[in-house]
């Protein structure tokens, strides 16, 4: 008990925190170590520990909804983005569409969500073919009605993507990737 008192890391919660002399909440050290207690106290901290990488990801690991907190520049850089969903999965639903939409990250969170990734993509995305059998693949079939839903949400386009490559999947397996969707529309349509 007498080391949480020495090093004052027992503030962790936000109204303690806010009591604190404003030396201790500028030090980067202890700000660390609270954070990695309750992440919600990312936005009572120091202006300019607010742009920290090492802070913002400390955070974002203890609560996902940080995101929406970190400076702009940041929330748009691609690959911190990408180090975020790799701190906390949940960071991906906190990313407005245009970020979400990334293919890089789109295979990343394939690898983690399956399928759910592809909620609220455009209707192109669903011709990537490669895309594609990275969902496929992660699909066990055991909820159809959810790939209904998802390409129901995305409209007529991506239906026809989805039927498409669906059907090119089900007859060559992996062999499609490296295929364009043009070849493979020319072939299975």
């Amino acid at each position: 008990m007498s080391k949480y008192l020495d090093d004052k890391s027992y503030f962790y919660k936000e109204e303690d925190f806010l009591k604190l002399p404003i030396v201790d909440r500028r030090n980067r050290t202890f700000v660390l170590k609270c954070l990695k207690r309750n992440g919600l106290l990312y936005p009572l901290i120091e202006p300019e520990l607010q742009s920290d990488e090492e802070v913002i990801l400390t955070a974002i690991a203890q609560d996902h909804s940080i995101y929406s907190s970190i400076p702009q520049p940041l929330r748009m850089n691609q690959a911190f983005i990408r180090r975020c969903v790799e701190c906390n999965q949940s960071v991906y639903d906190e990313l407005p569409n245009e970020m979400r939409c990334h293919r890089e990250l789109v295979l990343y969170a394939i690898s983690f969500y399956g399928i759910d990734a592809l909620w609220h993509m455009p209707a192109p995305m669903f011709a990537d073919v490669e895309i594609m059998v990275r969902a496929f693949q992660g699909h066990n079939g055991s909820d159809d009605n959810l790939w209904d839903s998802i390409i129901c949400c995305a409209g007529s386009e991506a239906e026809y993507s989805f039927s498409v490559l669906h059907r090119a999947y089900v007859k060559a397996g992996d062999s499609i990737l490296g295929k364009s969707f043009e070849e493979l529309e020319q072939q299975y349509s």
